[in-house]
């Protein structure tokens, strides 16, 4: 009996996986501003209150030149002509006195997505964006590591990706 258990709970664990038709949506709640985490899955992609994905993209994280770095960015463009953009960065840890941003990047111009979040304190960066604003001619992302001085200007950049347009 102690054999068949464990089976029996993975089986109904893999039942209720196989069983799911539609995409789901979770959300996180950064500060105030709840930010929604697309979870894709068969079919459409639908955002509450924004409509369906319109436009996705995707792309690896690597690091420049003498820097480790590695992880993973997507972009979503949705229904309403909100952009949703997530990164998740593996990176020593900024020095004292500065932080990481990222940016994306186009041929006309960039955008700052906002700080990256280390929630563990740890090599383990993060960040969500998510504003009324059409993403997907931007075609690369970078992170720059910026001195906290309050100048806007891109600081030096330590990781990038080329963001892939994917079809779903």
């Amino acid at each position: 009996m102690k054999r068949v258990q464990p089976f029996l709970i993975s089986f109904s664990l893999l039942l209720l996986a196989c069983s799911r038709t539609t995409v789901g949506v979770d959300s996180e709640s950064i500060g105030e501003q709840v930010v929604p985490q697309v979870i894709p899955g068969p079919g459409p992609v639908e955002v509450p209150g924004h409509g369906q994905e319109l436009w996705f993209a995707v792309g690896a994280m690597t690091g420049a030149p003498g820097v480790n770095a590695n992880g993973v960015a997507q972009a979503h463009y949705l229904e309403d002509g909100t952009g949703i953009v997530t990164v998740q960065l593996n990176i020593e840890r900024a020095p004292e006195g500065s932080f990481f941003e990222a940016w994306l990047v186009s041929p006309s111009g960039r955008i700052s997505l906002g700080h990256l979040r280390t929630p563990f304190g740890d090599v383990r960066h993060s960040l969500k964006y998510l504003e009324k604003q059409d993403v997907r001619s931007y075609g690369k992302l970078e992170v720059t590591r910026e001195l906290d001085d309050g100048n806007a200007a891109p600081g030096v950049v330590v990781a990038e990706a080329m963001l892939k347009e994917r079809n779903r």
